[in-house]
């Protein structure tokens, strides 16, 4: 603990403070508190065995992820097929306004989950919610499987869309609570892996569905079995220790914690983070530091065009000049490459090089890539193009998509955490559909060489805001990550680091 005390001051005026830190904007917590949160400040190694053991329960909790990616791929190789069964348009046309509802409304209604997941898994808890979710993916995919006309398919993909909105906010919380310190990083990354896999696995799976009437519906079938296999592996697992122990089941927690960290594990203090106050909480100024990092990454994360270019990906090649066979040839290429990164950064990669480091290079480089998209599209070079676009899936994948979303379930104050994922996810869909809905739009009025542009300017402004709010939490226990968002300063040199912590008012640290 000295010895991360006594590090040298970071040249960035943002950059994480050390340990030795108080808050002034709220009272001190008690001896025995401050003792067992510093017991815990302590980053323990985790052996190979234990770590198969965290990736084990998190893939099985990650379930609900790889049906997530799946729906979201689900239609882009099937939707000609599911029109063309179910005659959603006249005279046997592939692509009508109710297509096109099939394909959206998912992400409409995710919205919506999302809003109701974050309060809700505040309220019920984050076992419940996510042991409800699974059911809800295996309904929706259930329904699916036998529809037989518009309206049983959209009431199918609305309730797979409300899973999907759950799903993005919950899965990351549980996650982030189970994890140990110094697995957080990578154990929350696997998120993104999981749903690169899931919309790689739509788009092998669908390669038969222009060939095979009705395989859609044998697409849809098979879901049922990670759905079923989800709920059961969350019904078997403990609720999260964090979230009993805030809600003062003290026993509970530690027999979760002892289940996830084993018999000899400490339960982190949660008291010193004191207790929501319900919604007002997110705009209490005490929080807002670490809400607006915590939403930032993840807007950010749909701001930059991932979701407009992996929708219009053929729209954007074809455009560039390439047919319509180098076309999924490139689509294939570019969900594999995505997949490949994810895999890389979930190697403990952000564990290495730190959330924050990470977060900003993925902003440049994306508009980097974004500027070599614009100037090769404009230019008729389809394989330039795609080189570019798999350089942008590269770099997005190494920070927004696979890092913002655990550093938001990190930085969210435990007290309001709920809520405030809730509100970053409720961003996110919004953006997302945005950039995806008016894609075409500002391509017929601006051009794709100018929409490129455009999406590069907000990338590398994204980046500028990141460097100036965002801060780093590798390391870092709940105590501490709420220490240096809500106010804190550094003691004097020399000083005990715990001093601020076990004193009264009288040896708090002067404001500097």
């Amino acid at each position: 603990f000295h010895r991360v005390a006594s590090l040298p001051p970071p040249r960035h005026a943002l950059a994480t403070p050390p340990l030795s830190l108080c808050v002034q904007a709220r009272p001190l917590p008690t001896e025995e508190q401050a003792a067992s949160s510093m017991a815990d400040t302590v980053v323990k190694p985790t052996n190979f065995s234990e770590l198969a053991k965290y990736i084990g329960i998190t893939q099985l909790v990650n379930l609900q992820t790889v049906i997530f990616g799946y729906t979201l791929g689900f239609t882009g190789p099937t939707l000609v097929d599911i029109s063309l069964d179910l005659g959603l348009c006249p005279d046997d046309d592939v692509v009508c306004s109710d297509a096109a509802l099939v394909a959206s409304i998912s992400a409409i209604v995710a919205g919506f989950g999302a809003l109701f997941a974050g309060p809700g898994s505040d309220i019920f808890g984050r076992k419940p919610l996510l042991l409800v979710n699974a059911i809800f993916f295996g309904m929706g995919y259930m329904l699916m499987w036998v529809s037989t006309g518009f309206y049983s398919i959209i009431i199918a993909r609305a309730i797979q869309g409300w899973a999907m909105g759950v799903a993005s906010v919950v899965v990351n919380i549980y996650i982030g609570e189970i994890s140990p310190t110094n697995r957080r990083g990578m154990l929350g990354s696997l998120f993104n892996v999981n749903i690169s896999l899931g919309i790689l696995l739509a788009y092998l799976w669908g390669l038969n569905a222009s060939v095979d009437n009705g395989w859609w519906r044998t697409m849809a079938a098979v879901m049922l079995i990670p759905a079923a296999v989800g709920a059961y592996a969350v019904y078997r697992m403990p609720e999260s220790p964090a979230y009993l122990n805030l809600k003062g089941k003290k026993e509970e927690a530690i027999a979760a914690n002892k289940y996830f960290n084993g018999p000899n594990a400490k339960l982190e203090n949660t008291d010193i983070l004191g207790a929501g106050d319900g919604v007002s909480s997110i705009f209490n100024p005490k929080y807002r530091k670490a809400v607006a990092a915590g939403c930032l990454g993840v807007t950010m994360f749909a701001l930059s065009g991932n979701n407009a270019v992996i929708a219009w990906i053929a729209v954007v090649l074809g455009l560039a000049g390439l047919d319509t066979q180098s076309t999924s040839n490139g689509e294939i290429a570019f969900s594999a490459a995505q997949v490949f990164f994810a895999i890389v950064v979930a190697m403990d990669t952000s564990h290495r090089f730190g959330r924050r480091p990470l977060l900003i290079t993925s902003c440049v480089g994306a508009g980097v890539s974004m500027v070599g998209m614009s100037v090769l599209v404009a230019a008729g070079n389809g394989d330039g193009t795609l080189i570019a676009m798999v350089c942008f899936i590269g770099f997005i994948t190494l920070g927004l998509s696979s890092l913002s979303w655990p550093y938001a379930s990190e930085v969210m104050p435990l007290p309001i955490r709920g809520q405030a994922m809730s509100l970053a996810t409720v961003l996110f869909w919004f953006f997302t559909w945005a950039t995806v809905e008016y894609f075409v739009v500002m391509v017929e009025t601006f051009g794709e060489s100018s929409v490129f542009m455009f999406y590069a300017a907000i990338c590398f402004a994204g980046a500028g805001v990141m460097w100036r709010i965002t801060l780093e939490t590798k390391d870092k226990t709940e105590a501490e990550i709420s220490m240096i968002f809500e106010g804190v300063v550094a003691a004097p040199a020399g000083s005990n680091p715990a001093a601020p912590l076990l004193a009264g008012d009288k040896n708090k640290v002067p404001a500097v």
